[in-house]
């Protein structure tokens, strides 16, 4: 395919925009090729001390030191070119990962991609030896001029594997690579939905769901109140000290402009993807790619799995009779339970659990996987106590278990292979749907009678507190009520370890038959099994008698296949029939989506990052060779977002001695904001004060709509409810709750019918004479953390109203916060709602 024959190929497959977008590719593959081929000759330039043409300079007059003078101006703009040249270059790369990015998202796995990629990969190949040559014959004549002996200049490499001839259409190209790079681009966002989306919203999203936006101004209500629920426990004089330094750090940024980290187009692009109705954006079930799908297919899909025979609709929401139920039982073994683990564990004010669903793009149809969002619901904080006190002690012993990748590598370094040795993975499908809960539920309990430190009578409540957590897997969605009739949900903290502990008691079964398959090798990750055995013969024996064990369970296998078993993040390869070696393994849907370099987010967090890949590198690879190997994938993947690979190489090859620190005094825990966050940080260290960094408005709250039911969105508000009287003296009443707000009303209507003398609003009843309209009460603000509810309700009554109100504040508001908050709330008008949130009756 000639240029004429491309272009007419273009026209005839692409719309004007899409072609503007390819037409826009091709010039930046060709600069690309040429600002490669420029940086690498300048740099030569400067090793061998020579200066190009087009920085010598001349001066008609004689000097002292003339010659010296110019040699180190011209020294000073070859090196100023060389990074000019590579904020050009960086500027170009991210302009290319932008366009092939959009393209992947719009013609994935299509032939008009694969045409491009093999077109564009000729064009930019031509470009790059054309430049090449160019420039090797000018350096070669620059080294002459000043008599100097250079090696033979050496242009960029490039990796020819990707770029081969077009016109060798026998040459298969990947379709994950692209010209212009030397490492592949993995697919951060899938468009299965019926919408066009513009490079700018590819973009903004291949950024990732958790990308953190900076605040276009100093969230300084959310610095205060975090500052003040660190110290409010303090003794006062050491308090108002550590207030006095917080506050000069604050006063000193607060009129400083903070520099965006979202273009002014990409907030738009996300705004644009946010108001479309026909659009949802959710992650991928595995690899965190970003997928648009149609709001109908997403809705039908899920509308189908919760109209299967796995689930049921109920009548009513049992979130009141669950806390009940947990209180009764919690109050009947008060023996065994103290006060404070009582009301630690009693739900109070709860939510019944949501669900979302995340398309799994690597199978066919992409069907949706479940999951349950137990965050406040009545069970949560029993099912994390039955864990960590019961369930956890009789888990995760046996031999076979394995705690994570780098167990398993010790494992296999113990391990001989032979030739005839084959390795095998099995995997349970939905394990957690499939476990059988009452029959876990004895096995738990058998296992916990032989602890003879467990007395009869707690071994009675454990019992009870275990049937409420496993047995009311229900959930709300779009004001609907479902149960799941048998297994357990995604989602609550209780399913891994209650499927651990039955998939334990399976394969004690099974290994302790007497039986001719058992294999060489036996380590089990929850659901996924790694095998080794002599005979292939006995690993599909083997693999029928798993199948036949339990009538629920049904188990999957994969083969090593060209000498290659993947388990966890472990790649095991065979050298020889009897060596192997490890390397990291990832999955093809793995899209190398990392915390951004440009999130607002603490430094130390993308130093971690750097760290933790390295720390697995170390632990998995077995050999230099491949450490190496995926070192270079590390960086290169880290390049993708946004990270220097100076930075990365840095952090990588530091070492650092932990060093022991004493116990802070108390932890404050504030919002990232550059600059201003280190500094509050290096005051508090001086004081011995632990300082914790929020990231807070991320990309996925500005993109998606909340899907929350009425009494999710009426909980833990601060509200307002007006006196009837308008020429009232004392302001109104300013409250706030953790309750739905129809409790909190309910509670004043008793508290006025009754007249109980204790409560603010009978007391202005009766000393004023003024009626109290329960009909104005309505919500201001959100707030969930308890101390900032109290604080903003203080402080609404502090500024907002001038303390004139019927309520008292719950907490006190330091004056030195004066300058800063009056500035907050004096613009706060007295009549502002959540516009989100309605009372109910």
């Amino acid at each position: 395919m000639n240029s004429q024959q491309y272009i007419k190929f273009l026209y005839i497959h692409l719309d004007s925009v899409n072609l503007r977008v390819v037409r826009t590719l091709e010039n930046n593959e060709m600069k690309y090729a040429r600002i490669m081929n420029q940086l690498t000759f300048l740099c030569k330039c400067r090793q061998y001390s020579v200066t190009p043409k087009c920085l010598k300079l001349k001066w008609p007059h004689n000097g002292i030191r003339k010659n010296d003078i110019i040699n180190q101006t011209q020294k000073k703009l070859l090196t100023d070119l060389i990074d000019f040249n590579h904020k050009k270059k960086e500027t170009i790369r991210k302009d290319l990962v932008q366009g092939w990015a959009y393209m992947e998202c719009k013609y994935r796995n299509t032939y008009i991609l694969d045409v491009i990629i093999r077109f564009l990969a000729h064009q930019h190949e031509n470009e790059f030896m054309k430049c090449k040559t160019h420039l090797q014959h000018k350096f070669e004549l620059l080294i002459r001029g000043t008599n100097k002996y250079s090696e033979p200049y050496q242009a960029p490499q490039q990796n020819l594997r990707s770029r081969p001839n077009i016109l060798s259409s026998d040459i298969p190209v990947p379709l994950n690579t692209r010209p212009g790079q030397l490492d592949p681009v993995k697919t951060k966002v899938i468009n299965l939905s019926n919408c066009d989306i513009t490079p700018t919203q590819v973009l903004a999203l291949t950024k990732g769901m958790k990308y953190s936006v900076a605040p276009t101004s100093l969230p300084i209500f959310d610095l205060v109140s975090g500052i003040e629920k660190g110290l409010h426990k303090l003794e006062e004089d050491f308090a108002n000290q550590v207030r006095c330094e917080m506050y000069r750090c604050i006063k000193k940024e607060n009129n400083k402009r903070i520099k965006p980290n979202l273009s002014k187009e990409e907030y738009i692009a996300i705004k644009q993807i946010r108001e479309n109705k026909d659009l949802i954006t959710v992650e991928a079930d595995k690899g965190g790619a970003i997928v648009l799908m149609n709001r109908e297919e997403y809705d039908s899909k899920l509308k189908l799995i919760l109209e299967g025979e796995d689930f049921e609709e109920l009548n009513e929401d049992p979130t009141t009779k669950i806390e009940r139920k947990i209180y009764r039982v919690l109050k009947k073994y008060d023996d065994i339970y103290n006060a404070e683990t009582r009301s630690k564990l009693t739900p109070h004010h709860t939510c019944a659990p949501s669900i979302y669903a995340k398309p799994k793009v690597h199978k066919q149809n992409n069907p949706l996987r479940i999951i349950v969002n137990c965050k406040d619901s009545p069970t949560e904080k029993l099912a994390k106590f039955l864990c960590k006190n019961y369930l956890n002690k009789i888990s995760y012993h046996t031999e076979s278990n394995i705690k994570n990748s780098y167990h398993f590598v010790e494992c296999l370094k113990n391990m001989n292979i032979t030739g005839t040795d084959t390795m095998a993975s099995f995997d349970v499908e939905d394990l957690f749907g499939s476990v059988p809960v009452r029959e876990t539920n004895e096995i738990i309990m058998r296992k916990l009678k032989e602890n003879e430190n467990i007395t009869t009578r707690e071994l009675s409540g454990i019992q009870e507190l275990l049937e409420i957590v496993s047995s009311n897997n229900y959930f709300q969605h779009k004001g609907k009520v479902y149960r799941r009739k048998e297994g357990l949900p995604m989602g609550n903290p209780i399913s891994p370890v209650m499927s651990n502990i039955f998939m334990e008691e399976l394969e004690m079964t099974t290994l302790n038959e007497n039986m001719t398959c058992k294999p060489k090798l036996y380590k089990r990750y929850v659901d996924d099994i790694f095998l080794i055995f002599d005979r292939t013969d006995k690993l599909n024996l083997f693999f029928d008698l798993c199948n036949s064990q339990h009538p629920r369970i049904k188990f999957t296998k994969e083969i090593e296949k060209d000498n290659q078993m993947p388990f966890l993040d472990v790649l095991i390869t065979r050298n020889t029939p009897s060596t192997i070696k490890l390397s990291v393994f990832r999955r093809p849907t793995h899209s190398d989506t990392y915390v951004n370099y440009n999130s607002n987010c603490n430094p130390s967090v993308k130093k971690a990052l750097i760290k933790t890949l390295k720390n697995r590198a170390e632990k998995i690879c077995d050999n230099q060779e491949t450490y190496e190997e995926e070192k270079n994938k590390v960086i290169r993947a880290l390049k993708q977002n946004n990270y220097p690979e100076d930075y990365v190489r840095k952090i990588w090859n530091e070492v650092k001695p932990q060093q022991q620190k004493p116990k802070p005094i108390t932890t404050v825990a504030i919002p990232y904001v550059k600059n201003l966050s280190e500094r509050i940080k290096r005051e508090n260290n001086k004081l011995n004060i632990r300082t914790v960094f929020q990231s807070k408005r991320k990309i996925s709250q500005l993109i998606k709509t909340p899907d929350l039911s009425e009494e999710r969105r009426n909980k833990n508000v601060i509200y307002k409810i007006s006196c009837s009287h308008t020429d009232c003296q004392s302001g109104p009443y300013i409250g706030e709750t953790k309750a739905q707000l129809h409790v909190r009303k309910k509670q004043h209507k008793y508290n006025l019918q009754k007249m109980i003398e204790t409560a603010e609003l009978v007391n202005h009843k009766i000393n004023a004479d003024h009626e109290i309209d329960l009909n104005t009460m309505n919500p201001i603000e959100y707030e969930k953390d308890w101390f900032k509810r109290k604080f903003k309700e203080s402080s609404y009554m502090k500024y907002t109203y001038n303390k004139c109100t019927i309520s008292k504040p719950s907490v006190k508001v330091n004056r030195i916060w004066d300058p800063l908050l009056s500035n907050i709330y004096k613009r706060k008008s007295a009549d502002s709602t959540m516009p989100s949130a309605t009372t109910t009756n």
